[in-house]
Order: structure tokens, then sequence, then C-alpha cells
């Protein structure tokens, strides 16, 4: 991860990257034992996956209807605020904690779409 980047809480890439995202066999695994709270209630958190292959899972999906959101379902606006907070910090997905980078550091192409701390890297400013 870059040690210039500040996450700004935007909510952006949460906004944006529903049913795009998956978990690997290690998160279905502790997904499958983790109970979270969710725009939609109390669930187990595999809930959320659609389990595929050898333990990896296609995110997100409806708890009850299984259909895909287009939103993560543990993104919380804080009141008053235009920040938003994680329900699922300490658990989330591998790919949602590098965002809005790769596995090899670069700034992922579509970040700059949605993520202005992205934005304001690739273009070299400061803050």
């Amino acid at each position: 991860m870059n040690e210039n980047f500040k996450c700004q809480r935007c909510g952006n890439c949460c906004l944006h990257h529903g049913g795009a995202l998956f978990l690997t066999e290690g998160e279905v695994r502790k997904w499958r034992k983790l109970v979270v709270s969710s725009n939609f209630g109390r669930f187990s958190a595999i809930r959320f996956a659609s389990v595929f292959a050898v333990g990896t899972a296609d995110i997100f999906f409806h708890p009850r209807t299984s259909e895909e959101l287009d939103r993560c379902p543990f993104l919380r606006k804080l009141p008053k605020k235009n920040i938003y907070k994680c329900l699922i910090q300490d658990s989330k997905p591998l790919f949602c904690k590098q965002y809005p980078f790769e596995p090899n550091g670069e700034i992922r192409k579509d970040a700059t779409d949605f993520c202005p701390e992205a934005k304001r890297i690739l273009r070299g400013t400061s803050k």
C-alpha cells in the first residue's frame, strides 16, 4: 500500500463495487463463523456470499433473496456527516483492505472513477 494514501471514508469504493468482489478460501472459512450487522439485520456473514468452487465465493448478495447487491451491505453513513463506516472492518475481504491498490501496489485502473484519494495520488498532488 502507498504510504501517501489516506482513506477519506467517502464510501465510494463500497457504494460502487457490489457483486464484483470475491472471498478467498480462508475468508470463506472466517465468514462461516462470523455473525454481522448489516443494512438488512444480523446474519451469518456467509449469507452475503455465493460459495462456489473450492471454498471461494462471490459477494455481495441479499441474505434472504440471494439477489446480487449493487453495493456493500456493511457500509453505514455516519449520522449528519459525509463519512462512512465499515461494519466489518476487522473481517473485510482482502480486496477491500487493499483498495484502491492492486496486489502489486499499483492503483487499480477503475479506482480513479470512485476514489478521490487515488485520483490525488495519480496526479501527484499533496493534500
